[in-house]
């Protein structure tokens, strides 16, 4: 076998499924929803589920060790959390060794570079002399913090170094033979500490360095302090220290999900008959710039139908609240990426006055300089093919008039963003409807251009200048002149 220093080596790929997700989190204790939770994952920062980023490069060392010759431990470690690597993501990590003693790893999806780390390591020659605790693995039980910026920058405490030697094995063989179990329980306990404890429940892991000395005989545990915070980014650099360890973490807590206006706010602004004669059928309605137009909608007397892909709790909890407030409301589970889409069933005899189509999947940037077919097909499923099926299928229910919103945005205005896949797929989804006014009789399609409002696809670790959803919104509703363009 090849000792570090002696050429590169080869890359190797994977793609992180759920299984390995709750696995890992068994065996760190890292349950934070935006690894184990698709539900909460989609309202958080990446808008999906992200791999732990302990467990992406446990998973790179993984692969080096199957070309080392002798067991060896860590002496230091620089690693740079550069993006979210998804679930269900193809992985490649690539190994180089540049020097005797160091190693090189690149991990890669989605054609950009995820994670970097160098590492240094040392013949194992001396005794280990801080014990770890064994566990059998963590639960769902373990509480996540949920800490204010304030609580968090002050933040200290201790994390135990517990490990469960046989999940721990079967895991990782080659780093169980030869990396010191006390390493693996400080490294586990890293994202431990990180997801669960600082910054906890809206942590998100930066970059980490740190090195090793022979142990010495104390408490098996990891301490850390925060150091130093940045009110204006969420920055906060931790300090970390273990049983011949030290080091550096740096964290950010991310923003918290948007949280759109409630119905009190909202009938506010409405008359309570402004939309009686309405029936709205709002895709996408459980949350963001849907929930908002459903409860805008509701409070104006309108009877809304909404429809969630996986937040059904959201669903529920939006319906609930209408219904509280005197609205009425449904709520029931559409995909518009599935194949075939029938409404029938869900419908149940309920036919809509207007569509309002806000499906759409998390919205980033492309690669700078770049166009990329995966994701503006990405963008299409939902903003042409999606849509289009959605329109089929009310029409195959009724050939009453039926006035169609399909919400779009001033980026297409904008020739400098940076959004070119989002904007093209938008754009197709514009002259798609323009092509549907034309071949479906009684059918209206409005393509209003929205500013960017505060949702959370805007919330970011930097502020985003966004406006409030409801007078934008609202306005967008008035003048479609829906009590003029009902027909029973």
């Amino acid at each position: 076998m090849a000792q570090p220093g002696e050429g590169g080596g080869p890359t190797c790929s994977r793609i992180f499924s759920m299984a390995d997700q709750r696995a890992f989190a068994g065996l760190s204790g890292d349950y934070n929803p935006m690894h184990v939770d698709p539900v909460a994952a989609r309202r958080l920062l990446f808008g999906k589920v992200v791999v732990h980023g302990l467990h992406g490069l446990l998973w790179a060392m993984e692969a080096c060790c199957a070309r080392l010759a002798a067991p060896i431990a860590l002496r230091s470690a620089r690693v740079r959390f550069c993006g979210p690597i998804g679930v269900g993501d193809e992985v490649v990590a690539a190994i180089a060794f540049p020097k005797v003693g160091c190693v090189e790893l690149t991990i890669l999806a989605e054609e950009e570079v995820k994670t970097t780390a160098f590492l240094e390591f040392m013949p194992v020659t001396w005794k280990w002399s801080a014990a770890v605790k064994p566990r059998e693995d963590f639960s769902t039980g373990e509480d996540c913090r949920e800490l204010t910026f304030e609580q968090a920058s002050t933040d200290r405490g201790r994390i135990p170094l517990v490990l469960n030697p046989l999940a721990w094995t079967r895991a990782f063989p080659n780093l169980a033979a030869g990396l010191p179990m006390l390493q693996a329980a400080q490294l586990l306990a890293i994202t431990r500490l990180v997801g669960m404890h600082c910054p906890g429940r809206h942590s998100l892991l930066c970059d980490l360095e740190f090195c090793f000395t022979p142990a010495s005989p104390v408490a098996p545990e990891l301490a850390y302090a925060v150091a130093s915070a940045d009110g204006r980014t969420g920055k906060l650099v931790l300090h970390i220290e273990s049983p011949g360890m030290v080091g550096m973490l740096r964290t950010f807590l991310r923003p918290r999900p948007a949280v759109q206006a409630s119905m009190a706010d909202v009938a506010r602004r409405v008359r309570p008959d402004e939309f009686k004669e309405c029936r709205a059928l709002i895709i996408g309605g459980t949350r963001g710039l849907g929930e908002t137009t459903a409860k805008l909608l509701a409070a104006g007397g309108a009877s809304v139908r909404l429809t969630y892909h996986q937040g059904r709790a959201d669903g529920e909890r939006v319906a609930h609240e209408i219904a509280k407030a005197g609205g009425e409301a449904g709520v029931f589970h559409l995909d518009v990426t599935a194949r075939p889409l029938d409404l029938r069933d869900s419908l149940a005899g309920w036919m809509p006055t207007h569509l309002f189509y806000f499906a759409t999947p998390r919205i980033r940037r492309g690669r700078p300089g770049t166009f990329s077919p995966t994701l503006f097909n990405t963008f299409c499923q939902y903003y042409v093919e999606g849509f289009y099926e959605t329109v089929a299928a009310v029409r195959a229910l009724t050939a009453r008039p039926l006035i169609i919103v399909y919400p779009s945005t001033v980026f297409l205005d904008d020739p400098k963003t940076d959004f070119g896949e989002y904007v093209a797929a938008k754009a197709a989804g514009e002259r798609l409807g323009v092509h549907l006014q034309r071949i479906l009789p009684g059918v209206s399609v409005h393509r209003p251009r929205l500013p960017r409002l505060k949702t959370d696809q805007v919330v970011g670790l930097l502020p985003v200048s966004a406006a409030e959803p409801i007078e934008g919104l609202l306005a967008m509703i008035r003048s479609l002149r829906v009590r003029e363009g009902v027909r029973g």
